[in-house]
């Protein structure tokens, strides 16, 4: 898989969405796509693909692909999502990222949540940009904050 993904050309979108991939396909797949130097940013969906031992693999080889939209929604992310968010903020050509879905079903209230929130916003800001830093917390925060309280 690896050597497959690491030559196409004109890779417009790679969808793996509800797919079971294991560490190791997962591994293949994201170090076959950041070692292609012929592919320009491209769309990849994640979207439930990932479990627990999968998210080491997230963190370390996302970083390299060079996506311009990238989807990881009902990942069950919690409290591996700062790592997460801090590969996607080395991604040059990141425009759109999607972490909705089922992504923090364990999140409750309490003080250690509300670190991992603040801590997961501010990594978002700083992925935008200070420009519309401001702004973008606010709608952050009440997107994440009806997202963990009020579905409860």
């Amino acid at each position: 898989m690896k050597e497959y993904f690491s030559t196409v050309v004109a890779l417009k979108q790679l969808d793996f969405s509800n797919t079971t991939l294991n560490t190791d396909i997962l591994k293949a797949l994201l170090l076959g796509l950041a070692s292609n130097q012929q592919l320009k940013p491209f769309t990849l969906c994640l979207n439930g693909v990932c479990d627990r031992s999968s998210m080491t693999v997230l963190e370390t080889c996302l970083s390299g692909v060079d996506v311009c939209t990238l989807s990881l929604r009902d990942n069950n992310l919690d409290s591996e999502l700062l790592p997460v968010v801090l590969a996607t903020s080395q991604m040059r050509h990141l425009t759109k990222l999607d972490l909705s879905g089922a992504n923090f079903p364990n999140w409750k209230r309490g003080a250690k949540n509300s670190t991992v929130v603040s801590n997961v916003l501010l990594e978002i800001v700083k992925l935008v940009g200070e420009d519309y830093s401001v702004n973008l917390a606010m709608i952050l925060y009440g997107i994440l904050y009806t997202m963990i309280y009020d579905i409860r």
